[in-house]
This record gives C-alpha cells, sequence and structure tokens, in this order.
C-alpha cells in the first residue's frame, strides 16, 4: 500500500501438499478469512475435485481489505507447511490504476467547464435553432462525464479490495527444499530415491501377479490332468 500507492494488486498462490490434506487447509484457510470479518475478507469462489485417492485438487477465491492481503497469504502458506505441504508457486500482479483516475478526473474537470461555457452560450443565444444545437452538444459533455464517473468509480472499487487466490494440488513436497546442509540434502534424495525403488517393485508386482498366477495354475493343471488327458487323446500305442 505504502509503497505503491494507486496500485490494484491481486495475489495468487499454488500449494502441493497430500491428497488427503487439502480438504482439511482448505477449511482451515476459509476460517481464516471469516473471522476477519466480511468488511475485511469474504470468500468468493471454491472448488475441490476428487478424481483418485492421489488425484485431488482445489481452489478458494477470496477478496481481502489491501492492507491485509500480503500477510494473510504469509500466514496461510504457514498452515499449509505445517501440513507437510509446500509453496509451489506465487503470483503477485499490479495494476496503476491510480493514473487513470487521475486522467479521468482531469478529463471530467474539463467537460465540466465546457458544460459551463455552454450553458452561458444557450443563455445568450436567442436563436431555437442554436438553442437546440447547442443543448445536443450539452447532453452529450454531460453523458460523457458520466461514463467517467462510472470509470473512477470501477476503479477506486479495485483499490478498495485485493483478489487473492489459493490453489491447491495433490502432489509430495520437497523436503530438501529448505534443508541447510548437504547431509540433509542427500538424506533426503536418498529416502525418495528408495521410495521409488519400492513403488517401483510393488507396482511390477501388481501388474505381473494376475499373468504369473494364471500361468502357474496352467502348469498345476497340466501336471494333474493334462498328462492323463494328452495319453486318452492319443489312445492306446500300437505295436507291430
Amino acid at each position: 500500500m505504502t509503497a505503491a500507492p494507486g496500485v490494484a494488486f491481486s495475489y495468487a498462490y499454488l500449494y502441493t501438499l497430500p491428497a488427503a490434506n487439502i480438504s482439511r487447509v482448505q477449511e482451515l484457510h476459509a476460517q481464516a478469512c471469516e473471522r476477519l470479518g466480511i468488511d475485511k475478507c469474504r470468500i468468493t469462489g471454491m472448488t475441490y475435485h476428487v478424481r483418485g485417492p492421489d488425484d485431488v485438487d482445489g481452489s478458494l477465491e477470496m477478496k481481502l481489505a489491501p492492507a491485509l492481503a500480503r500477510a494473510f497469504g504469509r500466514e496461510g502458506t504457514h498452515a499449509v507447511e505445517a501440513t507437510d505441504g509446500m509453496l509451489s508457486s506465487a503470483a503477485i500482479k499490479g495494476t496503476d490504476v491510480g493514473t487513470e483516475i487521475a486522467a479521468a478526473e482531469a478529463a471530467s474537470s474539463a467537460l465540466k467547464q465546457d458544460g459551463k461555457a455552454l450553458d452561458q452560450q444557450i443563455a445568450a443565444n436567442r436563436s431555437d435553432r442554436q438553442r437546440v444545437e447547442l443543448t445536443q452538444q450539452r447532453a452529450a459533455l454531460e453523458s460523457q462525464r458520466r461514463d467517467l464517473a462510472a470509470n473512477v468509480r470501477t476503479q477506486r472499487t479495485l483499490l478498495a479490495s485485493t483478489p487473492l487466490t489459493f490453489e491447491y494440488r495433490a502432489g509430495a513436497s520437497i523436503p530438501s527444499l529448505h534443508a541447510t546442509t548437504p547431509l540433509m540434502r542427500a538424506a533426503d534424495m536418498a529416502l525418495a530415491s528408495v521410495e521409488a525403488t519400492v513403488s517401483f517393485v510393488l507396482q511390477a508386482i501388481a501388474i505381473l501377479f494376475a499373468p504369473l498366477l494364471a500361468i502357474a495354475l496352467l502348469w498345476l493343471g497340466w501336471r494333474w490332468r493334462g498328462r492323463r488327458l494328452w495319453r486318452w487323446l492319443r489312445g492306446p500305442e500300437t505295436i507291430d
């Protein structure tokens, strides 16, 4: 606010955290907004989708008092990190509406002066035809002033509240991202490698289990009945 007066900001955060924690963190963020009161924070949208055990995402959209938006985003990130999540990306965008407001107000002031000049001409002119033309010009100027006033109100609304969006995505955080020593980073990488290897082995077993079971059953069936059936199909052997 003080570093960039007249700039309307918007905040967007993307978090990665375990799928089972998304709904809980989303609720914590919503409750934090509600505690501020509707004059300082309002929830304007929410989504939550479950497509599979590890395929979950959601979002929370809010409008906050400009002075609170940055701190609210920081506290929201702390809540995510406390639940084994992490901040994946953040974007802060600003629009210089103060310059637009100043330009619109200057243009409106100039139109007001033009309107006064036309009012004097209308009052002094005795020609009905010219009075009609001047009156039409006066109405056009007043219409432009109303459009400018509406634009100023819109721009001031942007300054009065700051949009903030939290997006949640299921996934694993990176513990070593905040590690302070090479040893901790190496340990995290080793643990991730072990987890990946175990996951690959389990998936391979799950994929190959059914075919291997079918082959084993066929082999046992052959040993139990297959040979007898083969002898029966060949019939008795003949001796010359």
